[in-house]
């Protein structure tokens, strides 16, 4: 398993995940992760090598099952990183629904206030609508970052 997916799995999320795929055994604990600095085209040759007698292994194993769990071993490897691909995407679209969403508020109240202060009522500086003009003026204005003005004196 590469560092990343590592650091995936240890998080909280990560741990919900893991504990699924091995419930239902889509991650096997026989197979052994890949270390980092290999290559899955290497790994693949090595396989090769192993069923063709050019490379041996551990005698006691035979070659066309280490060559099995080398195979094996990749396609959990791209499975974890295909799951944490797509934790990512979905982490990005929940994060621009969000910003979308914020602006989407943040125009209705604009829009909100427009009409309110164009309204006839909102000339009265003691009715209702006068005050809750001054209100939405104070809020947008400290949302933009431009407080109300102090008075000298």
């Amino acid at each position: 398993m590469r560092a990343r997916a590592l650091e995936f799995l240890t998080s909280e999320e990560g741990k919900g995940i893991e504990e699924y795929l091995r419930c239902y055994r889509f991650l096997d604990d026989e197979v052994p992760g890949i270390p980092p600095w290999v290559t899955y085209a290497e790994l693949r040759r090595m396989a090769a090598r192993l069923r063709s007698g050019k490379l041996r292994g551990d005698p006691r194993i035979a070659p066309n099952d280490l060559a099995d769990l080398l195979e094996k071993s990749i396609r959990q490897d791209q499975f974890i990183r295909d799951i944490l691909k797509a934790e990512r995407d979905q982490l990005e679209y929940e994060r621009e629904c969000d910003e979308r969403d914020e602006a989407n508020r943040r125009r209705g109240l604009r829009a909100g206030f427009h009409r309110l202060k164009s309204s006839p009522q909102a000339a009265d500086p003691e009715s209702p609508i006068a005050k809750k003009v001054q209100s939405l003026n104070r809020k947008l204005r400290n949302e933009l970052g431009c407080p109300r003005r102090r008075r000298k004196g």
